[in-house]
């Protein structure tokens, strides 16, 4: 009887180590995909910050490009005046 005890006893020490070990694992593995996926979100901040400051130049040059379009398009109208003047003297 006391025999059966034991070995009830490690049986159930036997799975509960297993068990343990399973869930050491588990815990490992998921702590390698934590790992993988901080790095691939760190990744997609960079990309992210490369891609705001491109979008935020191309904006600068867009309202200089068109700040310089307003300017031209200025010269062009007081000379179109200055030569309707000139014919008309």
């Amino acid at each position: 009887m006391l025999n059966k005890e034991v070995d009830q006893h490690e049986k159930s020490h036997a799975a509960t180590l297993s068990q343990l070990q399973d869930t050491r694992d588990r815990l490992s593995e998921y702590e390698q995909d934590k790992h993988r996926a901080l790095l691939q979100l760190e990744d997609a901040l960079k990309k992210l910050r490369d891609t705001t400051r491109e979008a935020e130049s191309l904006a600068l040059e867009l309202r200089e490009t068109q700040q310089q379009l307003e300017e031209s398009e200025k010269k062009r109208d007081e000379i179109k005046i200055k030569a309707q003047e000139t014919v008309r003297q």
